[in-house]
């Protein structure tokens, strides 16, 4: 009797324990599949950031596919049309991905194509499809488009809230795209070493137009490159003469204020910001312009009513204070120069730090408008950061060869990479997005969540009908 008993209770306890297993098992498959739940994945932030750059898209670029329809095509025969080559292009940008293969593999995951097709109205080509034709097309074309956009935006008064003075900042740089150890075509610039290593450099200058929520938005670009009768190679100033004469043509009335680093501080760049009627503000570096050095040393020691202290923070901890003095009416050749220096010290918890800025700027300065204009000066350290920075680190892969042997694609990938950028930065900084994220998301987190909504989600004709109907203001 006490055998039998024992036998059918290890029966019922070998009963129970598999309805355990079965029911943890049960349970863990739905915690795996709540990540792949389209119903979960409905209302989580991939799906608010697509959402959010179709609607700049729409509401502050409503011709972007029109103007790249308007596009000559130099193929004679063609299955994609040319405004699905350029904007597949761009949304590989807009989307992050690293280079033409990653998008290639990505694409072709889950519903992708299909919410491409719906979302943004055209058919997704193989990369190598794009690049072929990026060979044959000229790249001013795309910087017509770009200018478009731009001039979109300035029509639709995106940027004016950001101006100082009533003129739009316009920082100009020159950075390096890409090196070789080989020559990659005819008229690429080079550097050969002391030990007669010889390095071909891709440089470009660029002009973007900065403002303090963090734009960088492209105006221009120029390619430093050699031409078959020059005895020297190209360099930033020269292109910078040539890119000067495109913006004053692309953009004749627009009021601009030139900021560039030390290297512009020289008579043609003088000279060109006046016959053009732009302000400017450069760094002044010790040793430049001597004269200009020795009549500022002189005027610093009869006249000491100029200065100004001003405090950036004041606590018990940390004092931040900025004295600031400057001298106006310097002379230089023809052209008359205003000085201000900015002597930062910054003490936290003991520790001192001095910083000094110099800038030489056009605009007179006063003690209304001296900590305005040290501080606006400095802002071309957005071309730096929120301009190239973020487009070789984030997410954007500048220094990344999408086209390696072949200049004219080169300079079509790095149009639509800017065009992305655009749409990107009208997304990322409008002020209704940036409340809803949490603090903790980071941007390229948020990013990589829309490629996740584009493969999981289905998107239907009610998502995109919110689109259309949706009236929000979108402000930055």
């Amino acid at each position: 009797m006490f055998f039998l008993f024992f036998h059918v209770e290890k029966k019922k306890s070998k009963k129970r324990r598999k309805k355990v297993r079965q029911k943890r098992s049960n349970s863990q498959r739905r915690k795996r599949g709540k990540h792949f739940d389209n119903s979960k994945l409905e209302n989580h932030k991939g799906k608010m950031a697509l959402h959010q750059i179709l609607i700049v898209i729409r509401r502050q670029l409503p011709n972007l596919l029109e103007e790249l329809s308007g596009i000559k095509d130099p193929r004679k025969m063609c299955q994609y049309p040319v405004k699905e080559i350029y904007m597949a292009c761009i949304c590989m940008f807009i989307f992050k991905q690293k280079s033409r293969n990653s998008f290639n593999n990505t694409s072709m995951q889950g519903n992708i194509r299909a919410n491409c097709r719906r979302l943004f109205g055209i058919e997704l080509p193989h990369m190598d499809t794009v690049n072929v034709f990026f060979r044959k097309c000229s790249p001013e074309s795309i910087e017509k488009v770009k200018r478009r956009v731009v001039q979109c935006l300035l029509d639709h008064k995106v940027m004016h809230k950001f101006r100082y003075q009533g003129y739009f900042m316009i920082a100009v740089d020159g950075t390096g795209v890409h090196s070789y150890d080989y020559e990659p075509w005819v008229g690429c610039p080079y550097r050969t070493s002391k030990k007669g290593k010889t390095t071909w450099l891709v440089n470009v200058v660029e002009a973007k137009l900065v403002c303090s929520n963090g734009f960088a938005i492209s105006l221009g670009t120029e390619w430093i490159k050699n031409g078959g009768d020059m005895d020297k190679q190209d360099c930033e100033r020269k292109a910078f003469i040539r890119l000067s004469e495109r913006l004053k043509k692309d953009f004749p009335r627009l009021p601009i204020l030139i900021l560039a680093d030390g290297l512009y501080p020289y008579e043609k760049a003088f000279e060109i910001c006046e016959n053009n009627g732009w302000q400017y503000m450069f760094t002044f570096k010790d040793g430049n312009l001597k004269t200009v050095w020795e009549e500022v040393e002189d005027e610093l020691l009869i006249n000491q009513k100029n200065k100004k202290s001003h405090f950036l923070c004041r606590t018990a901890d940390h004092v931040c204070i900025q004295n600031i003095q400057w001298v106006n009416g310097l002379t230089y050749k023809s052209f008359h120069l205003n000085w201000i220096e900015c002597l930062e010290i910054d003490t936290n918890k003991g520790n001192t730090k001095e910083t000094r800025f110099v800038h030489l700027a056009s605009l007179l300065v006063n003690d209304d408008n001296a900590v305005h204009i040290s501080r606006y000066a400095r802002m071309r350290w957005k071309i730096e950061n929120e301009g190239f920075n973020t487009q070789k680190n984030g997410g954007y892969h500048l220094e990344h060869k999408f086209s390696r042997l072949n200049f004219t694609a080169m300079q079509n990938y790095y149009q639509c990479m800017q065009i992305a950028h655009i749409i990107n930065q009208l997304a990322e900084n409008e002020l209704s997005f940036q409340k809803k994220l949490h603090q903790k998301d980071s941007i390229d987190t948020v990013w990589s969540w829309i490629i996740a909504a584009l493969m999981f989600v289905c998107f239907d004709d009610d998502f995109v009908a919110e689109i259309y109907k949706s009236n929000c203001q979108l402000r930055y």
